[in-house]
């Protein structure tokens, strides 16, 4: 396994050896001013690999992003529960107002808490 690594790398080496030669060839018999500068050409299967930052972040984002979903999910039922014992006023239902603002600590978006507050299920009649 290490020799055809080995071997690999010596053809992948040869391939990069031989298009330096042909630019630097191209560069001599050309026209154009000296000013022009050719640069390495990489040939490592690296480059072509797919590999890229949102491959790396989605491992890191995802369960972050789980977690909190799960979490605003239950300050959205609590909210919701609050609005039918006692209504959807959070200066007149002090639990409201105090999931509220342990909902806002956490970081729930107003939209998300007037969401709750407003939905179907939870009408204050």
């Amino acid at each position: 396994m290490a020799l055809a690594g080995r071997v690999l790398l010596g053809i992948r080496a040869r391939r990069c050896d031989v298009l330096r030669s042909v630019l630097l060839n191209l560069s001599q018999t050309s026209s154009h001013s000296k000013s022009h500068v050719f640069r390495d050409v990489h040939t490592s299967a690296g480059a072509f690999a797919g590999h890229n930052k949102w491959s790396k972040v989605r491992h890191i984002k995802g369960p972050k992003d789980e977690a909190k979903s799960k979490v605003f999910a239950k300050y959205a039922l609590q909210i919701r529960l609050a609005v039918k014992e006692d209504g959807p006023d959070p200066e007149l239902n002090s639990k409201l107002g105090s999931i509220i603002r342990t909902a806002k600590d956490h970081g729930m978006t107003k939209a998300s808490i007037d969401h709750a507050v407003k939905t179907p299920g939870s009408v204050w009649q």
